[in-house]
């Protein structure tokens, strides 16, 4: 710096005469130390008084060159920036100083960390290092340094794979810990951003432990750092890459620095220092010895000499940070010299000179300092951007060794971050000597590149540059290294073996020459025959009627699936709408239904559901179970019901199933339920004998049971010779009679087969009249019965075709069919318009083939011996229709808990005065009872919404029912209406009491001397007024609110009138007291009178109109109070109001300002004090009226009107006529004449 101060100053180009001036201070690279110097230099506490009287800036210093380190220099431009004073820095690279909000007057002639890290990344990219250790230190350089680098790295595709910190202070247990993290990486490249002071015993211990083989990448602060070029750390640091500032040869900068000398000056301690260290001498200046153990150094001899001496100091060639201090210290020459016009002040005479006629301020410099722009001797540009940073140029240098067995910092490329992109970093690779001695780039990654096949899978919880290399997917391929996803083959085409190639896909199919086309074609032709064989069977017999006696599905009703199908039994939809209506008779609202996985049960429950669905009935579960019970599933069904509110079941189901879940449900305890049995199992008293306490009570729709003439005697006739015709008969008799027939052709064993064939011969007078059994019982005849109606349906349809007139028939031209060849759906046709009766009951069939549906409502008892007894208690007949279809005997039923019906709700009925309002996200049946809303009823259970009352009704107290509303008014019995009226007779009393005493001193001065004719108007008036409020009590009615309106407008309209006229006298009085004044001649009491009824006559056309075009009414509000109607009075016309009481005003602020105007005209007595006090009460009343009156509501609103008119009668009542009494009664000596006339 000092070099670079001399040169410009001994320039006759650079700031001709002028001087520059300096202090060194050091930092010692401490940030309290760096600031206590930088407030020395703002301050000017150097000591040095007078050490520079002719210097042109105001500022005790200009500008500030440093500091080395980061930290210390945030401090320092953070305490500078308020000053204005500009800080170049020659060796502070951390990016965190490009911040002109923080560091205002911050520039530096060193790039910005930001381009080192780009470059650094650029780097580490260049040579496929994906996998990077970082050591760095705790300041501001390293930590914001490893930060950027980390995140620009893993925008590349690289890793971090560990960051230590070195301590401030060096701690051999923390070198160790960094030690063995170091070792036990994968990484082998590290980069360290520190300095080399701070890296020194991180580096010791490496070499300490041997761990060689590890590419160092070094930052700029390190990496030309001879200190750690020493021979104990050759092993670890050759091949050393890293990033140094561009170098630079200054001429004549060795020559300074051999000629500099000690001197005993304040300004030459840091020369003496280096002289001490360098010859081992002390120099004794101020006769001091040094300080510490050992031996005393020799004095220095003064012989000393610099040259020939190889050292640190003296060596000019690797002149980088030097370089930027040199810089630094010409851009700030290049700023003063522009700030003081050099160029300028010289033009005219050819001399170059600079103005130093004024000074300058620091800010002025910083000014131009940024702007800078010039070209140095040794030919490179120099200038700052917008953030204060210079050109980013660096040498890339790598540590090699050399012929003498020591370290030389050779320059194998070059990063320029001006440079456009894809151009910036320039390598020489052939020139870099490997860590080792390797002559190949080390190799640092996670894991390898995936070879071409393979695609990368990231580990979970690693970083992305740890995976595993997966193999493609058939069908998939990647033909490139590194790939993160594979490729699918087009159409067509197949990946190879390798998975790096998609290939043609190979032609394959079945043909006639394969032993297996052969064999498939065969059982293709054999099936084409069987099919035509079945086909024409088919075709033959393809309206065959079928006549079923059991089958109940609704499927069955589709004429274009089943053409030919009709039965004997319901359809499932009847019985459905059976069980829909049943439910719903008995309130039960909210039951389980299960059946078993089949078409029977599926179509039913639908069927149920939507039928059920009609009365408000809701399924608490639908539960499907296998036909094949398995114990989870069973166990599961169990579950389900148990877990289930509902208390009622609908089971579509067959016996045996039933029999499983009905001993699960017995184990689990649920046996507090009412069954509802389909007619599948509503008969089936084989489920009575096990389940009798969970199945007493249920209701069920079982098939019409009828009693078949002749049927018992039929089957009892039954004999061994008829059993020997069929193996079902002779297995029956065999069973029954526990024998065995003769020639029996009964193949089937039951139990053991020993005891089968040891079975004694029958003797053939076995009889079934002998014994009790399901066969010969007749009583529960319906499954049977069905099949007599069916046989009787084939029967009546034949007999229609032998009986069949030719013209009447059923077929084209009224032609009928061969009764000696029938032809089958020739017989349908018969079928279909069958009608007949039997057993008393009328057959007949619908368009679908379904007859008339009709069942018995069955309930199950328990008889006397404990057997199941089937009670019939109602029957369903869907030929009636509507009501009728469906009656019960409710008095035989006994449900599962007695003679009551149970309860089976999701929710309780909600009650009169309450509605219905369904959960969200459950059944409808699912409800909350929610009360009425205001003004709303139900006078019904379960009422779904409520019912508004009419305006003129509201709901009771339980909300179920409208009931009138109160009238509400202001009447004489409320208390508020007893005490405004009592109030209103007082006021009218003491008006008359007023008008008494004044008419009895009529003739005494104070009553004469303010014009006592008005005073009494005014009192009348005001008795009127009082009374008026009075008026406002009671119902009101049409003419009612006419009047109230009217008369408060008027009489109050005369009270001001009158007040008016009185000020007016008491203004003219004195005016005619002045010489040749006249004007009481004008205004006399004639006068007097006619201004007072002129002045109202305007009030009264105001009431006629509003009286005749919108007058007040009395009207029913209900907008307030909602539980009442508020009978009140409607001004009609809101115009013609508000001018009632506008005009009314008008007087008021009339009367007032002659009363105000009026105050002090000398009198002993003068009344126009007291008008004007009154006048204020007055106001004061109304202006609080109206927000008082517009925001009340009700007879709240007519006490408030009332109220302002007593209050204001009151207030002119006291203020006017109370001054007079009070003289009058209290002080007659003042009553006089003479002491009227007195003036104050």
């Amino acid at each position: 710096m000092v070099f670079a101060i001399e040169e410009i100053n001994n320039s006759t180009s650079l700031l001709p005469g002028v001087r520059l001036g300096y202090r060194i201070l050091d930092s010692c690279d401490h940030i309290h130390t760096g600031l206590r110097g930088a407030l020395s230099l703002v301050n000017d506490s150097s000591g040095q008084a007078g050490a520079a009287p002719l210097c042109l800036t105001g500022a005790p210093v200009s500008a500030v060159i440093g500091l080395a380190s980061s930290s210390p220099t945030r401090a320092v431009a953070h305490t500078l920036g308020p000053f204005g004073i500009p800080l170049v820095s020659y060796f502070a690279t951390c990016a965190c100083l490009n911040d002109k909000h923080a560091f205002p007057s911050f520039l530096r002639t060193v790039p910005s960390d930001l381009f080192q890290v780009r470059g650094l990344v650029r780097l580490v990219t260049h040579f496929g290092w994906r996998w990077v250790g970082a050591v760095g230190t705790e300041d501001d350089y390293s930590r914001y340094g490893i930060q950027a680098f980390s995140e620009q790295l893993r925008e590349r595709g690289g890793c971090l794979a560990f960051y230590s910190t070195l301590p401030k202070v060096p701690s051999p247990e923390r070198l160790r810990q960094i030690a063995d993290t170091l070792e036990a990486s994968r990484a082998r490249v590290v980069i360290a951003f520190s300095t080399e002071g701070q890296l020194y015993d991180l580096l010791a211990e490496v070499a300490r432990r041997n761990l060689t083989g590890w590419q160092w990448v070094a930052s700029e602060a390190w990496v030309t750092a001879t200190l750690l070029s020493a021979p104990r750390f050759h092993s670890v640091l050759t091949g050393t890459l890293g990033f140094a500032f561009r170098s630079a040869s200054i001429p004549g900068l060795g020559d300074f620095l051999l000629q500099i000398r000690p001197s005993p000056r304040p300004e030459s301690v840091f020369v003496n220092m280096f002289w001490e260290e360098m010859f081992s001498c002390r120099l004794g200046f101020h006769g001091e010895l040094p300080a510490g153990p050992g031996p005393v150094p020799p004095v220095c001899t003064g012989a000393e000499e610099l040259r020939g001496r190889n050292s640190i100091y003296t060596d000019v060639s690797q002149l980088r940070v030097s370089y930027n201090v040199y810089k630094a210290v010409y851009a700030i020459a290049h700023a003063l010299h522009q700030l003081l016009q050099c160029d300028h002040n010289g033009q005219a005479t050819g001399n170059r000179a600079c103005k130093t006629g004024t000074q300058f301020e620091a800010r002025e410099l910083l000014s131009y300092l940024r702007r800078v722009n010039f070209t140095n001797q040794l030919g490179e540009k120099v200038y700052f951007d917008t953030n204060g940073e210079p050109v980013p140029l660096y040498d890339i240098i790598n540590w090699q060794n050399d012929d003498n067995g020591g370290i030389r910092f050779k320059k194998v490329g070059s990063y320029d971050a001006s440079a456009p992109e894809g151009l910036q970093l320039q390598m020489e690779e052939d020139l870099i000597m490997w860590t080792g001695g390797q002559t190949q780039a080390p190799v640092s990654v996670c894991t390898e590149s995936c070879p071409p096949g393979t695609r990368q899978a990231t580990r979970p919880g690693e970083p992305v540059c740890c995976f595993d290399c997966l193999p493609c997917a058939d069908g998939e391929i990647s033909n490139s290294t590194g790939s993160t996803e594979c490729t699918k083959c087009p159409l067509y085409y197949w990946s190879d073996k390798q998975r790096v190639t998609c290939v043609a896909s190979v032609e394959e199919f079945l043909s006639f020459h394969d032993s297996m086309g052969i064999v498939l074609v065969t059982l293709s032709l054999l099936g084409v025959v069987l099919t035509l064989v079945i086909t024409v069977i088919f075709y033959r017999f393809r309206a065959t009627p079928i006549v079923s006696y059991f089958a109940s599905c609704n499927c069955l009703s589709d004429r274009k699936e089943f053409p030919t199908f009709m039965r004997t039994m319901p359809s499932d939809v009847f019985q459905v709408k059976a069980i829909a209506k049943l439910v719903s008779h008995f309130g039960w609202t909210w039951l389980g239904v299960i059946g078993g996985d089949s078409d029977y049960a599926r179509f039913a429950v639908q069927l149920f559901l939507e039928e059920s669905a009609v009365f408000g009935v809701c399924a608490a579960y639908v539960h499907y179970y296998p036909l094949h019970l398995s114990k989870e599933s069973v166990f599961k069904l169990a579950q389900v019901i148990k877990r289930s509110s509902a208390k009622v079941i609908l089971c579509f189901s067959g016996e045996p199933e039933l029999h499983y879940i009905l001993q699960e449900c017995k184990r689990q305890n649920i046996t507090d339920m009412q069954w509802i049995a389909s007619e599948a199992w509503s008969t089936g008293n084989s489920l009575w004998g096990d389940f009798r306490d969970l199945l007493i009570g249920t209701l069920g729709f079982g098939i019409r049971r009828a009693e078949i003439p002749g049927l018992k005697n039929f089957l009892t006739r039954f004999r061994p010779s008829h059993a020997l015709r069929s193996p079902v008969l002779s297995e029956f008799w065999e069973e029954t009679f526990d024998c065995r027939l003769n020639g029996s052709l009964n193949t089937h064993v039951h139990g053991n087969s020993n005891t089968t064939l040891r079975r004694k011969p029958c003797t053939g007078l076995e009889s079934l009249e002998q014994v009790h059994s399901v066969y010969a019982d007749v009583s529960q005849l319906r499954v049977s019965y069905n099949v007599y109606k069916a046989v009787y349906l084939i029967a009546h349809a034949l007999h229609n075709m032998s009986t069949c007139i030719t013209g009447k028939g059923p077929f084209l031209n009224g032609s009928c069919a061969d009764p000696k060849r029938v032809v089958p759906w020739q017989l349908f046709q018969y079928m279909k318009q069958v009608r007949f009766n039997i057993l008393g009951e009328e057959i007949s069939f619908n368009e679908n083939g379904d007859p008339i549906a009709s069942y018995d409502l069955l309930n199950w008892h328990e008889g006397d011996d404990g057997s199941l007894q089937l009670v019939k208690v109602g029957y369903y007949d869907a030929s009636k229709g509507g009501e009728k279809d469906l009656i019960i005997n409710e008095s035989a039923i006994w449900f599962h808990r007695g003679p009551q019906a149970p309860q089976s709700m999701c929710s309780e009925h909600c009650p009169p005065g309450s509605r219905k309002a369904t959960r969200k996200g459950q059944p409808i049946c699912c409800y909350d009872c929610i009360p009425c809303a205001e003004g709303e009823i139900s006078n019904e259970t379960d009422s779904v919404d409520c019912k508004k009352c009419t305006v003129e009704t509201w709901p009771n107290q339980d909300r179920d029912l409208c009931i009138p509303k109160a009238m509400e008014f202001l009447s004489y019995h409320d208390l508020m209406g007893v005490i405004l009226c009592a109030v209103s007779v007082v006021g009218a009393c003491a008006t008359v009491a007023v008008s008494g005493v004044l008419f009895v001193h009529r003739n005494t001065p104070v009553v004469r001397g303010n014009n006592m004719e008005l005073s009494f108007l005014l009192l009348l008036f005001l008795g009127i007024c009082f009374l008026i409020g009075m008026a406002f009590i009671g119902e009101p009615t049409d003419w009612f609110c006419r009047i109230r309106y009217t008369a408060f407008g008027i009489s109050f309209a005369l009270c001001i009138s009158c007040i008016l006229a009185k000020t007016l006298v008491v203004l003219m009085a004195f005016r005619a007291t002045l010489p040749g004044n006249n004007v009481m001649r004008w205004f006399g009491p004639a006068q007097q009178r006619a201004s007072v009824f002129l002045c109202t006559s305007v009030q009264v056309v105001i009431c006629l109109v509003w009286l005749t075009t919108k007058p007040p009414y009395a009207a029913h509000n209900t907008r307030y109070q909602t539980a009442k109607i508020i009978v009140e009075c409607a001004v009609g016309s809101e115009v013609g109001f508000w001018c009632v009481l506008g005009y009314i005003g008008f007087l008021a602020c009339l009367c007032f300002m002659m009363a105000f105007l009026a105050r002090k005209l000398p009198d002993n007595f003068n009344e126009a004090k007291f008008i004007t006090f009154s006048m204020l009460i007055f106001f004061a009343v109304w202006i609080t009226f109206i927000p008082v009156y517009v925001s009340t509501s009700g007879k709240y609103t007519v006490a408030v009107h009332i109220f302002a008119i007593l209050a204001s009668a009151f207030g002119l009542l006291l203020c006017i006529f109370a001054p007079k009494c009070y003289i009058v009664l209290l002080k007659p000596e003042k009553n006089t004449r003479k002491q009227m006339m007195l003036k104050k």
